[in-house]
């Protein structure tokens, strides 16, 4: 006659499994997974999580049987670790202390020479949504903004003295005077651990005086200036105004 004995293991490595597909479920449902991986990435998230449902669900016979094999309660705790992280510790946007020292692209050139403040640079081959003029201004919003920064940096005496709209937030670094910021969005590739800032410099008389991370619609008239040895654009500020946060603070590549 065969002995049933209860196996915690099974039920914790069930419980393991639920709970991410819970989670996984979760922020699919509420548009949260845009603070953790690219938007692009949610078809891969949401099989990850049916699968995971129904493992653990096909699992449940293992709670009761005969024998147990042995599970260590390092590979649990391996689990149990970054489970408790990322249902216990609320995503939060970076803000300019978080990227303190990381580099700023100013410019998004295809090949080589795209200016950042300390960094290589990166080649540009991005959307290929048309761009166009509104009442023959650039108008830079969230669903063209990496785009619009490649545009202007591989056609920029075409855009030269065009007034230019841009909404971002105010990033400031070592590398610029007091006179000059970055309008500025977080970019992301795949996940947050890849984000990057992007933006454009703005030159303003009075930018020591803006506080960092509060977000302004900028507008001006774009210009070409010299920054670490490469031509880059930078907008003449004209007017600024104070924005709300936009409901998705990231921008994309594609």
């Amino acid at each position: 006659m065969k002995r049933f004995e209860f196996n915690v293991y099974a039920l914790l490595k069930i419980i393991i499994l639920l709970g991410f597909g819970a989670f996984f479920f979760n922020i699919i449902l509420t548009g949260s997974i845009k603070l953790y991986v690219h938007p692009r990435m949610e078809p891969f998230i949401a099989f990850f999580a049916v699968i995971a449902t129904i493992i653990s669900i096909s699992s449940a016979r293992r709670i009761f049987r005969s024998s147990q094999k042995r599970t260590s309660r390092l590979s649990i705790a391996i689990f149990c670790i970054p489970l408790a992280v990322i249902v216990f510790v609320p995503p939060n946007v970076p803000g300019s202390s978080d990227v303190s020292g990381q580099a700023v692209q100013l410019s998004q050139q295809s090949g080589q020479g795209a200016a950042q403040t300390g960094a290589v640079s990166q080649s540009s081959t991005w959307g290929a949504k048309e761009l166009t003029l509104q009442n023959d201004t650039v108008v830079v919003d969230g669903g063209n903004f990496v785009q619009w920064m490649g545009e202007l940096s591989n056609n920029l005496d075409k855009y030269a003295g065009k007034k230019v709209e841009i909404t971002g937030f105010i990033f400031k670094d070592k590398g610029l005077d007091h006179g000059r910021f970055v309008a500025a969005r977080f970019m992301m590739i795949c996940c947050t651990a890849d984000l990057q800032v992007v933006g454009l410099m703005c030159k303003y008389g009075n930018a020591a005086s803006l506080k960092k991370d509060a977000w302004y619609k900028v507008e001006g008239i774009i210009g070409k200036t010299a920054y670490n040895g490469s031509d880059v654009p930078y907008i003449a500020v004209s007017t600024l105004e104070t924005a709300q946060k936009p409901a998705d603070e990231y921008v994309y590549p594609y």
